[in-house]
């Protein structure tokens, strides 16, 4: 885990002052007051802005930025698209469960609940869920693929860049109602925590032992197209 923290340094830099921010907005500002203060917010190019950013860059349904990653893991390594598989199950099956039996309060429940029939500018276009909001599953899938990605690339300069997706991507469920703040900050707490933890476990000896993890999509094309060259 040493090697990983100190190779993913600027990116767990920008985490950590993410961190102090949340912890500090938490300890200033009672629940539910940062939803009104963005409802105050909007406005037409925000909504358009943010909108764009939950549909394309976060762990909803088919998302686009994910589907991109992912089919890049498969071209790049069987192996680490396998390792992107477990890392995300396991943060989203752990959430999954503190939903389920853990944080299921109406006090963890998410804003249009927390509100009920208060009047809020919401987007019309974007479902919003109802109970077992805390934490945040989206933000905490995101921030942990992010990471998971980053641990595997050569250039560390994606950090400025993962980073800024990671933190637009959980803004963006505080302005279109999905979450509460302390849910999102929590989500990237266990998104980011859960990679650097499980990151170095798939590494082990049972991964080396895997016969067709150095192998992917690119190469078998490649192989591919060889052999119907020659034939």
């Amino acid at each position: 885990m040493k090697n990983v923290i100190s190779e993913n340094k600027i990116f767990l830099a920008l985490v950590a002052c993410w961190l102090i921010a949340g912890a500090g907005i938490q300890l200033l500002i009672p629940k539910g007051s940062e939803i009104l203060w963005i409802n105050d917010m909007h406005s037409p190019r925000l909504d358009a802005f943010f909108r764009w950013i939950y549909t394309c860059f976060g762990f909803n349904t088919s998302p686009p930025l994910f589907i991109a990653l992912l089919i890049f893991v498969v071209f790049w390594s069987y192996g680490r698209a396998l390792q992107a598989f477990i890392n995300s199950y396991i943060v989203l099956l752990g959430i999954d469960f503190m939903h389920k039996f853990v944080t299921t309060s109406e006090l963890n429940s998410r804003p249009s609940v927390f509100f009920g029939l208060q009047r809020l500018h919401t987007l019309p276009d974007i479902f919003l869920n109802g109970q077992s909001g805390y934490p945040a599953a989206a933000p905490a899938g995101t921030f942990a693929l992010l990471l998971f990605v980053l641990i595997h690339i050569a250039d560390k300069r994606w950090s400025y860049i993962f980073f800024a997706i990671a933190l637009l991507y959980s803004i963006s469920r505080l302005y279109v109602f999905q979450n509460f703040f302390d849910a999102v900050y929590a989500g990237s707490v266990i998104g980011v925590g859960s990679t650097l933890l499980v990151s170095p476990m798939l590494d082990s000896k049972y991964y080396q032992n895997i016969k067709w993890k150095d192998r992917s999509l690119y190469s078998d094309i490649r192989k591919l197209i060889s052999k119907l060259i020659k034939s």
